[in-house]
């Protein structure tokens, strides 16, 4: 077997590429017939640098990574596959395939934290394919645990932030408020001192949390 690492996937900023076995994992019944599942995601600014000619819709960054990924099966000659993710946001749970992988650990933040790259990483893409790569067992101690100040904690205006219950609904309430300090940013994430290195540019911190603003009032309007 060989190790999935693929030079060009890298370069556009898919530093991330793992694999694991369907077996045991509730898919969709399109990918369940496919021996493994490919996940891939960005770290830092790379693939916001890579794709910042190409696109100025909300979704850039997803149709470019799809662009990327569906380039890399037909490099490796292979036509049959099904992509879940990101043309499907409810087809796989990524946090679950992202501890499997050992790519990420639960935080007080409530998101996943990368023991290199911190919180400044992102899911891309995930493929169900017959493929015959050695599967991704990674394995790191939880960077949360050797952390002695917890400055995510006392950098968050909402209280939402804590080692036992991260509160959802302040962290979504916060932001909607007048003069909000954290509706284009998350200052518990930017406190945080893990992967401070690979810390997105203000450019591509905006962009997401200006989505993110999208989405939370989307739920807030269906509570």
């Amino acid at each position: 077997m060989t190790r999935l690492a693929d030079a060009e996937l890298r370069a556009a900023g898919l530093v991330l590429q793992g694999v694991l076995a369907t077996t045991g994992l509730t898919l969709p019944v399109e990918a369940a017939r496919f021996r493994q599942l490919l996940v891939f995601g960005h770290a830092g600014r790379r693939i916001w640098q890579a794709s910042s000619a190409r696109s100025e819709e909300d979704d850039r960054l997803d149709r470019f990574s799809e662009g990327l990924v569906v380039d890399f099966m037909r490099r490796i000659d292979l036509d049959d596959f099904h992509l879940l993710y990101p043309r499907d946001y409810l087809a796989v749970d990524l946090s679950e395939l992202g501890e499997r992988l050992g790519w990420q650990h639960r935080s007080p933040m409530g998101i996943g934290v990368h023991p290199e790259y911190g919180t400044w990483f992102a899911y891309r893409a995930v493929v169900a394919a017959n493929t015959d790569y050695e599967p991704t067992q990674e394995r790191s101690p939880h960077p949360c645990h050797t952390c002695q100040a917890r400055p995510c904690i006392t950098a968050c205006p909402a209280s939402a932030v804590d080692e036992a219950v991260f509160n959802f609904d302040a962290c979504s309430e916060h932001p909607l408020g007048p003069a909000s300090s954290c509706a284009s940013q998350c200052l518990a994430r930017l406190a945080c001192p893990v992967g401070a290195a690979y810390r997105y540019d203000d450019e591509q911190i905006g962009y997401h949390y200006r989505l993110s603003l999208v989405a939370i009032r989307a739920y807030q309007n269906r509570r």
